[in-house]
């Protein structure tokens, strides 16, 4: 970590709380595939089968595709899901800003003076994150 130092310029400080946003894209990731898991795992089945007719010399049947296509879960319980993973990471980023900002400020309300801007930029990240996760997956598919 760097040094007690109460003059760090901008490029420095975005360096040293750098590790306070690692949370805000853990939380992405893992809220993205937590929504693939639970919408899409009922497709396990019939991949699996084809991929062991296709690539094996056994035949276990056809796969029978409408089996998965229903999501293992409501997509407004999946929302939350998704909302509640953000809200914890948003806590872990925090934490781990307020650990760094004692760590590297000899004050106390200097710490907190330079933790504010990073509060306030992770925040924001968060919500681009929930805006991103809400946007429509299906245009994606389309050639």
């Amino acid at each position: 970590m760097v040094g007690r130092d109460n003059h760090k310029g901008l490029k420095q400080t975005f360096i040293t709380f750098g590790y306070m946003f690692i949370p805000i894209g853990l939380s992405m990731h893992l809220a993205h595939n937590t929504g693939h898991l639970l919408k899409e795992s009922g497709i396990i089945v019939p991949a699996l089968k084809r991929a062991i007719n296709t690539y094996t010399p056994f035949y276990v049947g056809e796969p029978d595709w409408r089996v998965g296509a229903e999501p293992l879960i409501e997509s407004a319980l999946l929302y939350w899901i998704q909302m509640g993973i953000f809200f914890i990471f948003f806590g872990f980023s925090l934490y781990a800003g307020y650990r760094i900002a004692m760590m590297s400020y000899r004050g106390s309300r200097t710490a907190f003076h330079a933790l504010i801007p990073m509060i306030i930029f992770s925040f924001l990240l968060m919500m681009a994150n929930v805006y991103l996760l809400n946007l429509p997956m299906a245009p994606r598919h389309i050639h």
